[in-house]
């Protein structure tokens, strides 16, 4: 073996035993720490909670845990109504609208697929880009059931109540 090989392996040697401290496998480890963070968004017409929970515990000879709560919930203006696509589907997949109100839709793409959302007798004919939210308005003169729907994707539609 050559010496610059003798010299390789005792440097190596040196920096992974240098850096490793041995502990007693029979006693828990002096200090841990673990981070979980979760994070759920409830959806209605009129409004949106998002809760995020993280929870971080560090343990020591002592031991000691501390957790953290948060709740949002954004309400929608009257007569604003937020709507999901997503995975081929819309959430809500139905509406209850008054005759003759001017009513506001946030239309939210979450799919990387754009949709174009149309019903003749509303008037609509929307087109919803990939990823991108849009708000648009229009008011209902027929009260009726109506479909929001985009064609080319076969289940995917919204009821309309309008009363």
């Amino acid at each position: 073996m050559k010496p610059q090989h003798y010299a390789f392996i005792l440097a190596l040697s040196t920096l992974l035993f240098s850096g490793c401290t041995f502990e007693d496998p029979n006693q828990p480890s002096l200090t841990y720490r673990t981070k979980t963070t979760s994070t759920s968004t409830t959806l209605t017409e009129t409004s949106t909670t998002s809760t995020v929970t993280s929870t971080s515990t560090s343990t020591s000879e002592t031991g000691s845990t501390s957790s953290t709560l948060s709740t949002t919930t954004t309400t929608l203006p009257e007569n604003t109504y937020r709507i999901i696509a997503v995975d081929n589907k819309f959430t809500p997949q139905e509406l209850e609208l008054e005759k003759g109100v001017k009513t506001n839709l946030i239309l939210e793409n979450r799919d990387s697929r754009a949709y174009r959302l149309i019903n003749e007798e509303l008037k609509i004919n929307w087109y919803l880009p990939p990823k991108i939210n849009r708000t648009k308005s229009f008011t209902p003169e027929k009260a009726d059931s109506f479909y929001l729907e985009d064609r080319k994707v076969g289940d995917m539609h919204l009821k309309i109540v309008v009363k």
